[in-house]
């Protein structure tokens, strides 16, 4: 059976993480499929050793203008792109976020991590200026006006309730055709550390969606407790210079780019706490990483990170809300709290996602193609 992924980057981040996954299962039954993508995906290889997950692929790069910030358009592109060769599979996983331009022939798998629709709707980025609007309209206008391509055999899945409901609406599809299959996230081997540091930190790519200005802002308001801000420095330059000179007088803020996973996870052993600022947040995989290794997590009262941090003590809807949530949570019994935490966040590693994943690969599989009986 020849198997194709449709993915317009493949690199060190959520989707390859969830793609290193696919591959491993689709190996198991004597699979190796073949990503359709753009520009310079990075090799089995390295994917594998970042995530830990033994994965073979190989990869079929189509060529494209090499536009650093047109993810949008890129999307879209792809998928017209590889429409004509993607007739040829068996099945096909697109980890795109768009259903326009496809072929209808193939059993599809379509698991959307963000609808590209929906960024108009809960991305700051396409609505902060007259200039990022006209850069998204005519992505706008492809989306509304050409319609998802969806045969009688796909299955659509969104990473979590909040992101299919999002697809349902964007596409214009029965919600309950929608389904939801919650995305793998790493756990360590054993149990986390019980003694902890008055340390709270941040993961995400340096960036104004992320909001790390706002964290420095939070972090001055408790100067007796330890702050390690980690992330992507070299996606946006500019927004790194901002937060390291608002951190610069602030003697318990740290600016961490580009650290190693070691790091990361040396960090997240020892803190107390960890902050999240994004909002609409599709699924939320770092502060699913901070709980299952002991971390207390603040989130943004919004997105799929109401579904993974469940609880509302812990979920915040301003800086003042934040300042309060925090001062009530120290004062808690963080051992019970932490074992809650942990107990919640196991339901998203990969011993449940592969039985779920492939529940719906043997699910797709068994429609019959059109004009069989």
């Amino acid at each position: 059976m020849r198997v194709a992924v449709l993915q317009n980057y493949v690199g060190i981040d959520g989707r390859t993480r969830v793609l290193a996954e696919v591959a491993s299962i689709l190996n198991e039954r004597g699979i190796v499929p073949e990503v359709h993508c753009l520009g310079r995906p990075a090799t089995a290889e390295k994917v594998s050793a970042t995530f830990g997950v033994p994965a073979r692929f190989t990869t079929r790069v189509h060529t494209a203008p090499d536009f650093r910030r047109g993810n949008l358009y890129k999307c879209l592109l792809l998928n017209k792109l590889a429409a004509h060769d993607l007739e040829d599979y068996d099945l096909i996983l697109n980890s795109n976020n768009c259903l326009q331009f496809l072929p209808t022939k193939p059993a599809w798998i379509h698991y959307i991590h963000f609808p590209l629709a929906g960024n108009f709707e809960f991305k700051m980025e396409y609505g902060k200026s007259p200039a990022a609007r006209l850069y998204a309209a005519p992505a706008m206008a492809i989306l509304k006006l050409v319609p998802a391509a969806l045969g009688h055999r796909a299955l659509v899945l969104g990473n979590s309730e909040f992101t299919s409901d999002v697809i349902a609406r964007a596409e214009n599809l029965p919600r309950e055709s929608v389904g939801v299959l919650y995305p793998p996230v790493s756990a360590p081997e054993g149990a986390p550390r019980m003694d902890r540091e008055d340390l709270v930190v941040s993961i995400g790519t340096f960036s104004p969606p992320k909001r790390q200005l706002e964290q420095i802002e939070f972090a001055a308001r408790f100067p007796e407790v330890r702050f390690v801000l980690i992330g992507n420095a070299s996606y946006d330059p500019k927004y790194v210079r901002e937060c390291e000179a608002a951190a610069g007088s602030l003697p318990n803020v740290r600016i961490l780019g580009n650290a190693k996973w070691s790091e990361i996870e040396d960090h997240l052993g020892r803190a107390r706490w960890f902050v999240h600022s994004t909002r609409h947040e599709p699924f939320g995989i770092s502060p699913v990483e901070a709980m299952l290794r002991g971390c207390i997590p603040l989130v943004h009262d919004s997105g799929g990170v109401r579904e993974t941090v469940p609880f509302s003590e812990l979920r915040w809807t301003d800086g003042e809300d934040l300042a309060a949530k925090f001062e009530a949570v120290r004062l808690r019994d963080e051992v019970e709290l932490r074992g809650r935490l942990l107990a919640h966040a196991r339901r998203f590693t990969p011993e449940f996602f592969r039985p779920a994943f492939g529940a719906a690969l043997d699910r797709v599989l068994a429609i019959e193609p059109a004009g069989v009986a």
